[in-house]
């Protein structure tokens, strides 16, 4: 299917725009991260960077975060794995030091 998807005359590799500006990602059925595709095949493309990096699917819960609020901007370091939804803009970094490499906690 991916070789055939390639050679149609209207393959632009796979990369589409959404509505609301977030890059889509054509996800084959062979692919590990084919679970997060849409019916029509495509998922986040930033959802699967995180993904890729993680090497697992991303559950349903897990939200990605754009730091620099750029939602064309999928690079790895501007992105931030995140535990159910977030507000647009919203950052959270260390109130010590303000760093963003920060992980939940369990309290005693």
């Amino acid at each position: 299917l991916k070789a055939s998807a390639e050679r149609h005359g209207l393959w632009k590799g796979g990369i589409l725009t959404s509505g609301e500006g977030y890059k889509l990602e054509m996800v084959f059925a062979d692919d590990p991260m084919h679970s997060m595709r849409s019916r029509a095949g495509y998922a986040m493309q930033h959802r699967l960077v995180v993904a890729r990096a993680l090497g697992r699917p991303l559950s349903p819960k897990e939200t990605v975060h754009h730091i620099n609020g750029d939602k064309q901007d999928n690079r790895l370091e501007n992105l931030q794995l995140r535990q159910s939804a977030h507000g647009t803009g919203v950052v959270f970094v260390c109130a010590e030091c303000g760093s963003r490499h920060i992980k939940p906690v369990a309290l005693d």
